[in-house]
């Protein structure tokens, strides 16, 4: 074999030799990368590192600062952003550990060992006695610094979980509308639950509004007038009775509204 077909038999040979030594660099350096994920701070998510990045106009700095910690404190310790397994149960958890959130938009975790949770807060429509925030839903928040206007209503009367359900869902119906109510001098305060299990609001000028049972009840609601309906009657009354001065209650469930005056 002359020299010539040496050369070229070498070249065919280290072709592939080359090919090889590049892809085993490769893995190599692959594999170098995994290790660092595991154990360095810029390839981990820390739970015990939280912070807030935005939260609602009407939800005070602490009290969501408050929530951030509820969450990661119910959450492993260190995650690699690799670890997608983890990732994923970080969240589907992360809606459970605090009634205040009611949904996770979303999980997105980002080169430098960080991992940004986007979540759906409930928003408190009433609240109880002991200073704690019920959602429309029903659940019971926990205290905290919310500024909502209007206010959320006040429950009176019976607290159980039934009657809180029930105020709360007739406090979310009627809340879009009491922004309109409140120029016509009908600012609701208070709401609870009366003996035959229909939903009563109370002015702050001490006028019972029976609302009536809320759309969720039981299919006796079918029988009460829409929520767009009881306040139209309801604006028609306060047209006749500015503030509904000399009024006790006004019951708007029937087909045309009650009005009994103070006796």
């Amino acid at each position: 074999m002359d020299r010539d077909d040496w050369d070229r038999r070498i070249k065919q040979i280290g072709a592939p030799v080359l090919t090889v030594l590049a892809t085993a660099a490769v893995v190599l350096l692959a594999w170098i990368a995994g290790d660092a994920a595991a154990s360095s701070s810029k390839f981990s998510v820390r739970p015990d590192r939280v912070a807030v990045l935005q939260r609602p106009a009407w939800m005070g700095a602490e009290t969501a600062r408050a929530i951030a910690a509820e969450l990661s404190g119910g959450l492993p310790g260190p995650v690699s952003l690799s670890d997608s397994g983890a990732l994923a149960a970080w969240h589907t958890r992360l809606d459970r550990i605090s009634p205040w959130v009611e949904v996770v938009l979303g999980l997105s975790p980002s080169f430098p060992g960080r991992a940004e949770a986007r979540l759906r807060l409930r928003r408190p429509v009433l609240s109880l006695p002991n200073g704690e925030w019920v959602s429309a839903d029903g659940s019971v928040l926990g205290q905290g610094q919310v500024q909502l206007e209007p206010a959320p209503l006040r429950l009176i009367g019976p607290m159980g979980l039934d009657e809180i359900a029930e105020c709360a869902q007739g406090a979310a119906e009627i809340a879009p509308w009491r922004a309109k109510l409140a120029e016509q001098a009908l600012e609701l305060v208070t709401v609870r639950l009366s003996a035959e299990q229909r939903v009563v609001f109370t002015t702050t000028d001490g006028v019972a509004i029976e609302w009536g049972r809320p759309a969720r009840q039981s299919e006796f609601a079918a029988v009460d007038l829409p929520a767009a309906t009881r306040i139209a009657n309801l604006l028609e009354v306060a047209e006749g009775r500015p503030g509904l001065i000399g009024v006790e209650r006004v019951v708007l469930w029937l087909d045309r509204p009650e009005v009994h005056p103070i006796p």
